[in-house]
């Protein structure tokens, strides 16, 4: 869950997210079914306001055809740990960029830009993390991401370093 609101705070703006097995279980319920079951969520962290929004939107990220699921990709146990580094390594001339491939602000938009501007530095042939003196892992990858190999689902689903 997060404050969406614009910086005065009017009108007020929570945006929220149904994940793992309830997202699947709400997926297949009517609109109305789903609307009452995040409404009665927000109610019981914010109170019964919360029941009663002025507006109410929703995105189903199952039905989204490039996604096909939600904003950000959640491994299973060490699978960002053992294989996180091929998920940015290029492929002969086709660099790879990408929020999940980010090594800040993983699952973000942030991340996505500056994983944009990590490739196209690798297309021009220049080294941002030598500049930025981010520490290497053992496949040459920066390592300031690491993932807590639980594979619990979370709201962000990376630990990464932010800023």
């Amino acid at each position: 869950m997060f404050d969406n609101s614009p910086p005065d705070g009017s009108p007020g703006i929570l945006l929220a997210f149904v994940e793992g097995d309830e997202a699947r279980l709400l997926g297949r319920a009517s609109a109305r079914v789903r609307r009452r079951a995040v409404l009665d969520s927000l109610a019981r962290y914010f109170g019964p306001r919360a029941a009663s929004p002025a507006d109410y939107l929703e995105l189903d990220w199952q039905q989204e055809r490039w996604t096909g699921g939600c904003y950000g990709t959640l491994f299973g146990p060490n699978v960002w740990t053992r294989y996180g580094y091929a998920l940015s390594k290029p492929v002969g001339l086709i660099h790879w960029a990408g929020t999940e491939t980010a090594t800040r602000w993983c699952g973000y938009l942030d991340g996505a830009v500056r994983s944009g501007e990590r490739a196209a530095a690798e297309v021009r042939g220049t080294d941002l993390s030598l500049r930025s003196g981010y520490a290497r892992n053992q496949f040459g990858r920066r390592s300031d991401c690491p993932v807590s190999p639980s594979g619990r689902q979370r709201v962000r689903p990376f630990a990464c370093r932010h800023g």
